[in-house]
């Protein structure tokens, strides 16, 4: 209460981490144990197995990975390791995001990529093995969002 800490309720997946990123901010030092204080009852109504891609605000997850980077930083513990899975987990999610968008407006599309591009404005390609996936973050990282756009409307029509 004092340092004005709460669950962001507008977060659907990942809120537990969130807030423990915010509790770290305040403190002085960090022991971590090697003993697990509570555990997760997966299969649960509001457990994030079968919640749909649809229903998850990724660019949220992509801002609570922004906020885990920043603090690393800020500790001078972001090395090359966890700037690797930092790129590769923000890459899969630039991904899902546009491979989730209504590609039936491109008005709609314009929207969800300028949000998308506003919380981040570049990622590694290299991080992810898909070809397609590959491209797409290349034309991203290129502002082509048209280009993008196409591609995505074409793998849509074939079904993929």
């Amino acid at each position: 209460t004092d340092n004005s800490i709460s669950f962001d309720k507008s977060i659907n997946l990942s809120e537990d981490y969130d807030f423990f990123l915010k509790i770290y901010n305040k403190l002085d030092s960090i022991l971590f144990l090697d003993y697990s204080g509570y555990f997760y009852l997966i299969g649960t109504d509001n457990s994030a197995i079968g919640m749909s891609d649809k229903k998850i605000d990724f660019i949220k997850q992509i801002e609570i990975q922004n906020k885990t980077r920043t603090f690393l930083e800020n500790h001078n513990s972001f090395g090359e390791n966890e700037k690797n899975l930092y790129m590769k987990r923000v890459a899969g999610y630039i991904y899902t995001i546009l491979i989730n968008c209504n590609c039936n407006s491109y008005k709609s599309y314009l929207f969800d990529y300028k949000r998308l591009k506003n919380t981040i404005q570049r990622v590694n390609p290299k991080e992810v093995n898909s070809i397609l996936i590959k491209v797409i973050l290349c034309l991203y990282n290129k502002n082509k969002y048209s280009l993008i756009f196409i591609l995505l409307k074409i793998r849509r029509k074939l079904g993929r």
